[in-house]
Formats: structure tokens, C-alpha cells, sequence
């Protein structure tokens, strides 16, 4: 009989201590929403108002409150040529004692990025051994030479063509990209872009 009432009691104290877990964890979750949300309505409504002279100082001064929240070592926003061979960086941002990124990529140096880029797709990886070994061998090797480590690009989209994309990357440290995170960046992309 004891020994029943020592297990209850401990399978009552684990569960209650799982659920504790749990509710911190939607916490942290409802508190992260919050955050982006209050970031993001704050860049719209700048970007309502901006005046034409202003519009590049305030996407990079968007691209570094993003790339803070986000924990992330470059942003940026990338523009494809009209023969959809290159993409070139029109706007970024680089964290403290992280070299600039180069500001021309060729489709030969990312082929499989930026054909899924764009196709419409979303690209990310928390670790560059999640690319496909086959298509992406090129990339693979690019993202290497450059120090990434973990990668998320939402394509930017105007009346159904794809004009570019927004770009998050890490060089210190692997960073998972919550399907959450990529819809909040697919926004973030839509504000930009309006």
C-alpha cells in the first residue's frame, strides 16, 4: 500500500512539474509573438510614413532590430537581376567583428537556394549538413567559405513574381528557424515589399 502511494505521488509530483515546464515554455512562446508582433507593427508604421530619402536608412535600421531580435549575425535583402542569374544585396546588415558579405552571388556559386528562392520557396537549414547532397553541393561549399552556419531567406514577392529575398544568417552558432518564425518573416518580407 505504501509503496502504490510513494509511486502516485511521484507520478502526480513529475506531472506537475511537466506541465509547470510547459506553461513556461508558452510563456516564452506568447512573450517571443509579442515582441516580433510590437517589432513588426513599429516598421509598418514607420514605413507608412517615411519619405523617399529616408527608405534605405530605415530598411537597414529595420534589418538590424530584426537581426537583433533574431539573434543572428546578417541580414539582408537581396534584389535578382532581370535574367534571374544573380542576386545582389541592396540593403544589409552585419553584426559586431563579423566581415561584410559579399554583395553579388551568382546562381553558379547558390544554384539550389536561389532556384528555390526563385520558385517561391522558403530556404532554411539549422545546420549546413541538412542541405541535400546532391543539389545543393555547390551551396554547400559557397556557405562554407563565407562561415555560415545556419541559414532562413523568405522570397520576396510582387504580384505573384518573386523580386528577391530577406535573408537571416548565423557564422557563431547553429540556430533552429521555427516554422512560427519563417511565417513572421514571410510579413515582415509583405511590409518591406508594400
Amino acid at each position: 500500500m505504501r509503496r502504490v502511494v510513494l509511486v502516485s505521488l511521484l507520478l502526480l509530483g513529475a506531472g506537475f512539474l511537466r506541465e509547470r515546464a510547459g506553461r513556461r515554455r508558452a510563456e516564452r512562446s506568447l512573450g517571443e509573438r509579442l515582441r516580433f508582433e510590437t517589432l513588426l507593427t513599429d516598421h509598418t508604421a514607420t514605413f507608412s510614413r517615411v519619405s523617399a530619402a529616408d527608405v534605405d536608412r530605415e530598411i537597414e535600421r529595420a534589418l538590424r532590430h530584426i537581426a537583433d531580435f533574431l539573434g543572428v549575425d546578417w541580414g539582408s535583402f537581396a534584389e535578382y537581376s532581370t535574367d534571374e542569374r544573380t542576386a545582389r544585396t541592396t540593403h544589409a546588415w552585419v553584426g559586431e567583428g563579423v566581415d561584410r558579405q559579399p554583395t553579388r552571388r551568382g546562381v553558379e556559386e547558390l544554384p539550389w537556394i536561389l532556384g528555390r528562392l526563385q520558385r517561391g520557396e522558403v530556404v532554411r537549414f539549422s545546420r549546413l549538413d541538412e542541405l541535400p547532397d546532391g543539389p545543393a553541393v555547390v551551396d554547400r561549399g559557397t556557405l562554407r567559405a563565407l562561415g555560415i552556419m545556419s541559414h532562413v531567406a523568405v522570397p520576396l514577392i510582387v504580384e505573384g513574381v518573386v523580386m528577391g529575398a530577406v535573408a537571416f544568417s548565423t557564422l557563431r552558432r547553429e540556430r533552429a528557424w521555427r516554422d512560427e518564425f519563417v511565417q513572421r518573416l514571410r510579413l515582415l518580407g509583405e511590409v518591406f515589399v508594400n
